[in-house]
């Protein structure tokens, strides 16, 4: 089963509010709020959470629900910042580092075992754009 888990500053800033609170595990900060991440993992796959809003707090949340893996395009501690790099974003494999819209993809597929869990982190809004459309891909293929 794949797994999601989402962090956001600001997730109502987007509208994401109203279309994740099925999923909204709270704020870590608050007692057992990783225990309800990992129960909306187990649960349903997905969990939507607040309160990681420091590099270090981001690296605990991972740490606590996932084994960190790495990216050809991590940092040393295993976190890929996504960022605009302009006109680098337009070589081949750099399409993420851009301001372009993604097609559909699963992240890791092209390796042998991909990740069963990903997570991202919201520390600053996109001033336009920025939005994620997941899906569960064993609801998708019959």
């Amino acid at each position: 089963m794949s797994m999601f888990a989402a962090a956001s500053s600001a997730a109502t800033n987007h509208g994401c509010a109203d279309r994740t609170g099925h999923y909204d595990a709270g704020d870590l900060r608050r007692p057992h709020g990783l225990a309800r991440v990992s129960e909306l993992l187990a649960a349903e796959g997905l969990a939507v959470f607040r309160g990681a809003h420091t590099r270090t707090a981001v690296l605990e949340a991972a740490s606590a629900v996932l084994t960190m893996r790495q990216h050809p395009d991590a940092d040393p501690d295993g976190v890929t910042v996504i960022t605009d790099l302009g006109a680098t974003g337009d070589l081949p494999g750099a399409a993420g580092f851009s301001r372009r819209e993604l097609s559909a993809h699963t992240d890791g597929s092209r390796t042998p075992e991909p990740p069963g869990l990903l997570m991202t982190v919201c520390l600053q809004p996109a001033a336009v754009g920025g939005a994620s459309a997941l899906t569960d891909d064993s609801q998708s293929v019959g």
